[in-house]
């Protein structure tokens, strides 16, 4: 992967794409000619189109198929089933907001907007600053010696006792902590904070009488050798900062953290629709 692509390059792969689905009907024959086989000859025309292939994504579309299905209620006239109440959903949108347009927008408006988007909000979760709500209840925790020295530094009173929190949902986004028991398939501990720099959230709390969230972490040490690709970064050997604490508003996106052949990488997402 490389963050330019050449016109020879993408001709040469062009022409060796073109080959390879050429040779895949003739050794495996038009049975195995799947249609995702036949989209390998139109993939030089999309980096042509909109730049190299890691910079979009096509899931949001596929997604959208998927909604569309659920529009069918019934084995006759399904295409016009899905017509019908996709264009009446549509315009039900559309003419909510032209009649709200002219107003400052509403927390109804937003929840509005957000169920549409798909943005679905736990129906009992707690609400925070900065908008931010909690997927589950929190969960007091015992603090060990590092994170009461670290909550002193920080101008807390000496605490034994935090609530925690697993799952977080900031900006559209979920977040969750290291200490996370329950099993997941995402990881969502890995973000890139306001400074640019990158972290670990190793756990999500508030001290008793706040409001206010935070999470202790480790910084991640960024390796001085550059990647190909711009939005992959090499991390150090000796990858982490010591703990330390942060705010949940300082969380500025979410991260991907790889291990290949035995070198970390921190990878940021190309676009937003590769975060969900």
């Amino acid at each position: 992967m490389t963050g330019t692509v050449t016109p020879e390059t993408l001709e040469k792969a062009d022409s060796l794409l073109k080959d390879f689905v050429k040779s895949f009907n003739r050794l495996y024959g038009d049975e195995s000619m799947f249609y995702n086989v036949h989209l390998c000859t139109h993939l030089a025309g999309c980096v042509r189109s909109w730049g190299p292939l890691w910079s979009y994504s096509a899931f949001a579309f596929e997604s959208g198929n998927g909604d569309l299905l659920k529009l069918n209620a019934g084995t006759r006239g399904v295409s016009s089933q899905i017509c019908l109440k996709y264009y009446r959903m549509v315009r039900s949108v559309e003419d909510y907001l032209e009649q709200n347009i002219h107003v400052a927008v509403s927390p109804e408006v937003m929840d509005f907007c957000s169920s549409v988007l798909a943005f679905k909000y736990a129906e009992k979760s707690e609400a925070f600053d900065s908008g931010m709500k909690s997927f589950t209840s929190d969960v007091v925790r015992t603090t060990d010696a590092g994170e009461r020295h670290l909550l002193v530094e920080s101008g807390f009173e000496p605490v034994t006792e935090v609530n925690t929190f697993n799952r977080i949902l900031k900006d559209g986004n979920i977040y969750c902590c290291a200490v996370y028991s329950k099993p997941v398939v995402f990881n969502d501990t890995c973000v890139r904070l306001q400074d640019d720099s990158y972290a670990i959230i190793q756990k999500i709390f508030k001290v008793k009488e706040t409001s206010e969230l935070r999470f202790f972490t480790n910084i991640i040490r960024v390796a001085s050798v550059e990647h190909p690709a711009p939005h992959i970064k090499i991390c150090s050997q000796e990858m982490y900062e010591p703990l330390e604490i942060r705010k949940m508003c300082d969380v500025k996106t979410k991260c991907l953290l790889l291990n290949v052949d035995k070198v970390t990488y921190v990878c940021d997402f190309p676009n937003f629709f590769e975060m969900h």
